[in-house]
């Protein structure tokens, strides 16, 4: 998967966990609910600002985090070059698909492809973040890469339309966030053991709608 979304995926898992760890901290890895839902971050994803962004923030802790000269021997997946070499590796992939399809007179689909991988694949996992993580009250005013804003997850539902926005688990975010080692595939079953204990109405209160959320945290 990594030349799909030009991350290499042993660093993300990394990147992931400290996302755990660090969740409502100016430490936190994953960075998108720091900023607040308005027209200018939909404007940043839709030209693929936010995309690039994304991506040279993930390139920039990768070089961070390698080890220096005289140290000890690097992981096997270590950052630094690994995830140069799967960036530019799926830059190509992917600018290679959409010069070919246009060469052979397939425009449309080009086209699509192109907008899909840059525009909106990142524009929708940003968002989804979002919703998943930026507190009601949150403020537009606050720099949350240097205030903590504090932890917030949510439960979005079993709609047709949670499902297409939060497919592998994201739907039930805050269960992914409690008990990370549980697969996705068996999220429904934790939802349905925990509503049987006295988690029900903590459950509850975090339970919501992405539509929901949207009205609330646009700006």
């Amino acid at each position: 998967m990594s030349w799909i979304i030009g991350i290499e995926i042993r660093f993300y898992r990394k990147v992931h966990f400290d996302h755990h760890r660090h969740l409502g901290t100016v430490q936190d890895t994953e960075r998108s609910y720091f900023s607040p839902l308005n027209m200018m971050f939909i404007f940043k994803g839709v030209t693929g600002i936010s995309a690039a962004q994304t991506l040279l923030g993930y390139a920039k802790r990768s070089d961070e985090s390698r080890p220096s000269a005289g140290t000890a021997k690097k992981e096997t997946a270590g950052p630094g070059f690994t995830a140069i070499a799967v960036l530019a590796s799926g830059m190509i992939i992917h600018g290679s698909i959409v010069v070919g399809l246009w060469y052979f007179g397939q425009t449309a689909a080009s086209a699509a492809w192109f907008i899909g991988i840059v525009v909106l694949i990142p524009l929708v996992s940003s968002v989804r973040q979002i919703l998943e993580h930026r507190m009601d009250d949150a403020s537009s005013d606050v720099d949350y890469s240097k205030i903590d804003q504090g932890a917030c997850t949510r439960i979005f539902g079993d709609s047709m339309f949670a499902r297409l926005l939060g497919p592998s688990g994201f739907n039930r975010h805050l269960l992914h966030h409690w008990e990370p080692q549980v697969p996705y595939t068996r999220l429904p079953e934790l939802e349905r053991f925990l509503d049987d204990t006295q988690m029900q109405p903590t459950l509850d209160r975090r339970r919501t709608t992405y539509y929901a959320t949207l009205r609330q945290l646009f700006d």
